[in-house]
């Protein structure tokens, strides 16, 4: 049986007209099967603001009956039967709970933002029932994980043996399978959630164990662009690019993708596409296996923090930096470029560095910490092929000050830190010499 498992993002379940052309889009195809939707456009801030609210006995109701009535609006405006009181109450009893103790742990948290695509999901199987036969499964039945609430780790191993017995015998039965994104529960059955976004690799997940034609990430643009287009305007839709390219574009700026929703289409060679739910005629851009040996894109990552480290310990000694490492993994910082010389190490981290970090750190090395960075990433396939390439991106940027240079082992990225005031001067340099 072939499959397509389509996922369709918050502006996708987000109004009348967006849950309107979903169904138009999965009627369109026998294939798209398996349609997992994110939180209603907006809804996942607003449980996160209603845990915060309710924390500190705050004015969580009034959040909680924008939550209410964004969904009753919608079942209203659709012109569907649909009792989700059932769902409200059980919020409001929770928020209560959080309330009274004044805590918000982790674990409350993911139960709190579960809300979201556990109500998307019931208006649209629902709306899809009109005109076709359609469930919806709450993927906390599929998709399995640690306990590291908040950022969970997938267990594919029991993930698997819950899409073999509780999603596979729907296949025949049923034209349409709704499932929630975003949300899958630990061995014992408590909600957990991948990181913002992790709608996309729900969706990748479920491909990858369906071995399924195509993954589709519908969204509210019409592909991966050659720029951010509130920076660059004229920037344009890139037709393909590979795994490789756009895994660098999601991890380094690019928010159509989720950072880790290509590893899982990887494994399987499964083509995965970035259409626009409101220009469904346009195909948007295919990330397959292979693409043109060309300069796809420029992108950047706000919010970033450099760590420069300055050692002679590090002159001739071996270990060195497996030491220095080895404190970031113990304190379960994510480090994202690195950059090195005989005496010195510089890298960024997405969050703070806390103070015990630092800490640790001064035992081996002086430490300078500079915030407000941002990482701006020129990628494409074969950039290290091009002999003039780090003359023209220089001589681009040459009136602004740069940070860190690092370029990884694959040549598909060339990546730079700036100061977060020079992001938009910087891409732009860098897109004028490069795409005009």
């Amino acid at each position: 049986m072939d499959i397509i498992v389509s996922k369709f993002g918050g502006t996708s379940v987000g109004s009348q007209e967006a849950i309107e052309k979903l169904r138009e889009i999965v009627l369109e195809k026998e294939e798209r099967k398996i349609i997992v939707v994110s939180a209603v456009s907006g809804v996942t801030d607003l449980l996160i603001k209603a845990g915060t609210e309710a924390k500190k006995k705050g004015n969580w109701k009034t959040v909680l009956a924008d939550i209410r009535e964004r969904h009753l609006k919608l079942i209203k405006e659709l012109d569907i039967v649909l009792d989700l009181s059932k769902h409200f109450k059980g919020l409001e009893a929770f928020l209560r709970g959080i309330e009274s103790i004044g805590e918000l742990t982790p674990r409350s948290r993911d139960y709190i933002l579960s809300f979201g695509e556990r109500l998307s999901s019931k208006i649209i199987e629902s709306f899809l029932e009109k005109k076709s036969k359609a469930i919806r499964i709450n993927s906390k039945y599929l998709i399995k994980t640690n306990e590291t609430f908040s950022s969970a780790t997938l267990d594919m191993k029991e993930t698997r043996k819950a899409v073999k017995k509780n999603l596979l015998p729907k296949l025949e039965e049923y034209d349409k399978i709704i499932i929630t994104g975003f949300i899958g529960s630990t061995r014992q059955g408590e909600y957990t959630t991948f990181s913002r976004g992790g709608s996309d690799y729900s969706a990748a997940i479920l491909a990858n164990i369906l071995d399924a034609k195509e993954l589709e990430i519908w969204t509210d643009v019409d592909g991966i662009l050659t720029a951010n287009p509130k920076i660059i305007p004229q920037a344009k839709v890139i037709k393909n690019v590979n795994y490789r390219e756009a895994s660098e574009l999601s991890y380094f700026g690019a928010k159509v993708l989720h950072p880790k929703t290509i590893e899982p289409v990887v494994e399987k060679g499964i083509p995965a596409r970035v259409v626009n739910t409101f220009n469904h005629k346009n195909r948007g851009t295919l990330i397959t296996e292979k693409s043109k040996k060309t300069i796809k894109s420029v992108s950047s990552k706000n919010g970033s923090y450099i760590i420069n480290l300055y050692s002679t310990e590090m002159l001739g000694t071996s270990g060195f930096m497996a030491k220095i490492f080895s404190i970031f993994l113990e304190h379960s910082i994510v480090i994202d470029v690195v950059s090195t010389s005989e005496s010195s190490i510089s890298l960024t981290t997405e969050c703070e560095p806390p103070t015990l970090l630092v800490r640790e750190l001064e035992k081996h090395a002086s430490v300078e910490i500079l915030k407000n960075k941002t990482i701006i990433s020129l990628v494409g396939e074969g950039l290290g092929e091009r002999k003039n390439i780090l003359y023209r991106l220089f001589g681009a940027v040459k009136n602004y000050s740069i940070r860190m240079v690092s370029q990884g082992a694959l040549p598909q990225n060339i990546t730079l830190v700036v100061d977060k005031r020079d992001e938009k001067l910087v891409i732009r340099a860098i897109y004028r010499e490069f795409f005009n």
